[in-house]
């Protein structure tokens, strides 16, 4: 398996992202050569290698997020390797890495894809915007601790007559 950030690009399905979004440049392409060539090329060939690719890309996809899911999103960055306890060191490739900073490191990464490309002192800020944003978005829609159940709960009403 590839290290660092090609097996992230790999498996996080990036190669077959990038093939996918370059082959509808297949389609133009594909009627000037079933005019020109001999061999006659169907017209779904290019829209069933969209298909395919596609299909490639959601598979890869879904198993990274199942090992990372496994694991807590405790795995490391560089190796992959996932992290057991909380040493500050990776196992396997000897980084120093904690816990909470791969998790950080995979919210970043997995939320914003764009962030694969970035340095890892980026993704590990976004990731932890990501995380407090998502603390919020969670406490405001909640039903029973929302800024309604709080302004609800303040005025409860005039007190109960004791008659």
């Amino acid at each position: 398996m590839p290290s660092g950030r090609l097996a992230l690009f790999y498996w996080s399905g990036g190669v077959w992202f990038v093939a996918l979004m370059f082959s509808p440049m297949l389609l133009p392409l594909s009627s000037i050569l079933s005019t020109k060539a001999a061999v006659q090329i169907p017209a779904e060939l290019p829209i069933a290698l969209i298909l395919v690719l596609g299909v490639l890309f959601w598979l890869t996809r879904r198993s990274f997020f199942r090992r990372l899911r496994a694991h807590w999103l405790a795995v490391c960055p560089t190796c992959l390797y996932p992290l057991k306890m909380e040493m500050g060191r990776c196992p396997e490739c000897g980084r120093v890495v904690t816990r909470r900073a791969a998790r950080m490191y995979w919210f970043g990464i997995l939320f914003s894809p764009v962030n694969v490309l970035k340095s890892e002192s980026k993704v590990l800020r976004d990731g932890q915007i990501w995380r407090d944003q998502r603390r919020d978005r969670i406490r405001l829609n909640n039903w029973r601790f929302g800024p309604l159940a709080r302004r609800q709960r303040a005025s409860p009403g005039p007190p109960p007559s004791m008659s």
